[in-house]
């Protein structure tokens, strides 16, 4: 039984987006108060939450520590 493309695109699509957004969830957690940037973390906590993949990119660019 071959899967048709039309069903592999969205499923591998969804799961991308959900491993990006348990990274993000993950890395919030695990970055120190101190070094978060633009908001609060239960701030970030809850976009992120609520915010699902977009959430995430926007803590990817807007919240997490600067690097360097």
């Amino acid at each position: 039984m071959n899967a048709s493309p039309a069903v592999l695109l969205p499923t591998l699509l969804v799961t991308v987006a959900l491993t990006f957004w348990a990274w993000c969830l993950v890395d919030l957690v695990r970055t120190d108060e101190r070094d978060v940037r633009a908001l609060s973390k239960p701030a970030w906590l809850v976009i992120v939450v609520l915010g699902s993949a977009v959430g995430g990119a926007f803590w990817c660019v807007l919240g997490r520590p600067a690097q360097g």
